[in-house]
């Protein structure tokens, strides 16, 4: 049986965790940049946190909460 993560192409990941990204993306069902932005900005997603100067990324538990 594969994990959640595994189902939607990302690799099984611990829920502390921080997923990329691009992962996260495909995670919430390959939606845009665009709109994992609008989505953050509305309060629908949780803040993502800052992996580098242009890189962020969400806690895999975070991720996993919203789409439950």
């Amino acid at each position: 049986m594969k994990t959640d993560t595994q189902a939607h192409g990302v690799p099984p990941l611990p829920d502390d965790a921080i997923m990329p990204m691009r992962d996260a993306r495909a995670y919430l069902g390959n939606i845009s940049h665009s709109t994992v932005w609008r989505w953050h900005r509305s309060g629908i997603l949780p803040k993502p946190i800052k992996l580098g100067l242009r890189k962020v990324g969400f806690r895999v538990s975070d991720l996993r909460r919203f789409v439950a």
